[in-house]
């Protein structure tokens, strides 16, 4: 199995090693086959000359007269040459070098039939040449310092260049395309938050102008349209109030003078259908628009919990010690009574609601005893007009409430999430920003379920 890499960087390193080792490997070619293979053409008519040369000068002398001309030969020559009466040793048959070997390969078929020729790695590496045999001065050696190059230091000294070089030009890749990717990843994480984004002038090549311009322009066309949206949607919802007043004034002036069960029917379904035209004016305010203010988080929460419409008796409200914070109080409440709102009508008591904050986040749940919603549907009651099939009746809301507190939550930056509980009933979870900016501890109400108010 390929693993291939799902970053940006990460590509690029693997990328840039793979031509870096690509590039290194036809050097090395190119370096063989045009200069080493030059040098040994060239070494190996100097080695043969030489050493025939030494045969030649030792043939048909006497020991002591071979030993005279190696030590002039020593004098005059230095180090260059080694001469032995022995065979050398440690030597090796075949030398350990893919080079040597080569080399050697060379000199073979120019040598006379018989005659041996043996590498010495250490102390150091010398190619030694046999002169004659049964001859006092057997052996002449060629130092081959820098011949043959260290392949292990060869490589750690390549893999250690190539992955330096590779890291600082996928660190250049990084900050001239990751730079103005993360601008546009930005962007459209705000937009999928709260609807809008700041306009892309992140300085970038030309290639990504022209998907920061089209994004640009997509989100001009999706504000025009959530804007005629909303705009249409509080419309209708304000239009349908005055026929609604109408109709419950109506109601009201029948009263006495007709059946009393259909009036209370039509009241029932005034009632649902103003709920809903509010729903709908909730549901079409922007939930950024309202400014930050400071506000008491504890007051809040009580005044939206007990605010709603489900019975006080109901109600276990839990709120830790907060400061001041600067949160939208308005949609705050909203979220908290919409919560209230739909674990009454769709669960049962107790309904239990906690609150705390820290690390600047206000952290909060609400939980009740109900039947809860299928695994299959949590994440579909978050999107707006979704309803369960069981609550579809007359008396069941248009599907907003859990929509409106999404929207309201994601509008301060934070998250909800919906999950069944483990016994029973549907608990609700989710946590906002709330920056403080008064550090003073407030008092704490009561949270006995049986109170009413605050």
């Amino acid at each position: 199995m390929i693993i291939w890499p799902r970053t940006f960087f990460a590509r690029n390193l693997l990328l840039i090693i793979g031509m870096f080792v690509v590039g290194q490997i036809g050097s090395w070619i190119l370096f063989v086959v045009l200069i080493q293979q030059q040098r040994m053409d060239h070494f190996a008519p100097f080695i043969l000359a030489q050493s025939e040369t030494v045969r030649l000068a030792l043939q048909d002398r006497s020991p002591q007269e071979q030993v005279q001309f190696v030590r002039a030969m020593q004098r005059a020559l230095g180090n260059t040459l080694y001469f032995s009466t022995t065979t050398p040793s440690p030597v090796e048959s075949s030398p350990p070098h893919p080079l040597v070997r080569w080399f050697v390969r060379i000199l073979r078929p120019n040598f006379p039939r018989g005659q041996v020729v043996l590498w010495q790695s250490v102390p150091r590496p010398i190619l030694w040449v046999q002169t004659q045999k049964h001859a006092y001065i057997e052996w002449v050696g060629f130092p081959a310092d820098g011949f043959a190059l260290n392949l292990w230091n060869t490589l750690l000294i390549f893999l250690t260049v190539s992955v330096v070089v590779a890291i600082a030009g996928a660190g250049l890749i990084q900050f001239g395309l990751i730079s103005p990717l993360k601008a546009l990843e930005s962007a459209a994480r705000q937009i999928g938050q709260i609807g809008s984004a700041p306009v892309l002038n992140h300085p970038m090549p030309l290639e990504l102008a022209e998907v920061a311009n089209s994004f640009n322009y997509m989100q001009e066309r999706l504000r025009a349209r959530e804007q005629e949206r909303t705009i249409m949607l509080a419309g209708i919802s304000h239009d349908l109030r005055t026929p609604l007043t109408k109709l419950w004034l109506g109601v009201e002036m029948l009263r006495g003078k007709a059946d009393a069960d259909v009036l209370e029917r039509i009241t029932a379904s005034v009632r649902t259908a103003d709920r809903i035209i509010a729903q709908f004016i909730d549901f079409a305010r922007e939930g950024d628009a309202e400014p930050m203010m400071p506000t008491d988080l504890v007051e809040l929460i009580w005044d939206s919990v007990y605010g709603s419409t489900a019975s006080s008796a109901w109600l276990q409200v839990h709120c830790e010690e907060m400061p001041i914070c600067s949160v939208r109080g308005t949609a705050l409440g909203r979220i908290f009574g919409n919560l209230v709102n739909n674990a009454a009508r769709y669960g049962a008591p107790p309904i239990v609601i906690e609150a705390s904050w820290a690390h600047e986040k206000l952290f909060f749940s609400v939980c009740d005893n109900g039947p809860g919603i299928p695994e299959e549907r949590l994440l579909d009651v978050l999107q707006p007009f979704v309803r369960l099939a069981r609550v579809t009746d007359e008396s069941s809301g248009s599907g907003l409430g859990l929509a409106i507190v999404q929207r309201l939550v994601e509008a301060h930056g934070g998250r909800v999430v919906l999950k069944n509980r483990h016994n029973r009933g549907l608990l609700v979870e989710g946590w906002i920003q709330a920056r403080s900016v008064e550090r003073v501890v407030l008092n704490i109400k009561p949270t006995d379920a049986g109170k009413s108010g605050k």
